[in-house]
């Protein structure tokens, strides 16, 4: 009987502590996995020497010292949430599809002004009006700026309320001589530009081979929606850690590694440019961003945005645009 009684209670103690343990681990919260950092997939496709040097002083720079990496989640679309946004902005007629090399499954609706695109692999969407811009004499507030588009993106669908921010309006004008916006002053412009960030981030996001922002909208002076791109998200969030990023003397040093992005909007592929057209870049700004270096990354990190004056060999200035990777190390 005592050894039936001993029994029974080395069970019961065995059972508790296990239960214990169960709840224990139930509850104690799941820590995000920590992602190391590794160098972004930035290619200098340009063959000659970039001989830059940095004009911004010491004492004007101002950043701060450590940095996240961006951990994303895309949006996957569906016919509803498409058909959706298609018929908001005008669009009766279905979808016609593709299958593309690289963007996959792509949605795309046109009429005779405007068109939208939609790519499930990358989850991007971009909408272009072609009609004419009215040059209205009126200015809007950057406020009813704000408020137009954050009325556009959620009652289309595209976005949802308080999950989104603008940063600071920009201005375009029509540059007939390339055929696209450029950017211009608050007194001589045709588009308000806003670009689009995740609420929780103070930094916009870039590509690997634009340097403007993915996400954006466009608005004309009467207050119509011109064009917008976006790569929907379902989540974006900090990663755990935070990094040390380059300090001003780094920056100075590896400058030499930076890759060129952009040059003056030149639409030749920068392999195919003789390699002595660039005599030199004095880069006189440094901006942060978070770089999406391919169409399906799940993981950002910080980059450095560098631009400045690149004066040709055959004469004449250009703005230029290099990527440096913000993380000390990389």
């Amino acid at each position: 009987m005592k050894k039936l009684f001993i029994a029974f209670f080395v069970i019961v103690f065995i059972i508790s502590v296990a239960w214990l343990f169960y709840l224990s681990f139930k509850k104690s919260p799941q820590k995000s996995p920590v992602i190391a950092p590794v160098k972004p997939k930035l290619v200098q496709d340009y063959k000659g020497d970039l001989s830059s040097s940095l004009k911004v002083p010491a004492g004007q720079f101002k950043t701060v010292n450590k940095l996240p990496l961006l951990v994303v989640a895309r949006k996957v679309f569906t016919d509803v949430y498409l058909n959706g946004v298609a018929s908001f902005v005008g669009f009766s007629e279905p979808a016609m599809k593709l299958d593309d090399s690289q963007e996959g499954l792509t949605y795309f609706w046109k009429n005779d002004g405007d068109t939208l695109f939609a790519y499930t692999k990358s989850s991007k969407i971009r909408y272009g009006s072609r009609g004419s811009i009215k040059t209205s004499g009126k200015k809007l507030s950057d406020e009813n700026i704000k408020t137009i588009a954050e009325k556009f993106l959620v009652d289309s669908g595209l976005l949802t309320a308080n999950n989104f921010s603008f940063d600071s309006t920009q201005y375009l004008k029509e540059d007939p001589s390339k055929k696209y916006f450029v950017k211009s002053t608050d007194k001589d412009f045709s588009l308000y530009h806003l670009n689009i960030l995740p609420m929780s981030l103070d930094y916009e996001i870039i590509s690997a081979t634009a340097t403007e922002n993915t996400n954006y909208i466009e608005i004309t002076k009467d207050g119509g929606v011109h064009s917008f791109q976006l790569i929907v998200f379902d989540s974006v969030q900090k990663g755990p850690v935070e990094y040390p990023i380059k300090t001003y003397e780094e920056i100075n040093s590896s400058i030499g590694s930076a890759v060129l992005i952009d040059l003056g909007g030149e639409e030749t592929p920068f392999k195919y440019l003789p390699s002595d057209t660039i005599k030199n870049i004095d880069l006189d700004q440094i901006d942060i961003a978070y770089l999406l270096d391919s169409p399906t990354a799940t993981v950002l990190q910080p980059v450095y945005k560098i631009s400045g004056t690149a004066t040709l060999s055959g004469g004449g200035n250009v703005r230029a645009v290099l990527y440096l990777p913000a993380l000390s190390g990389l």
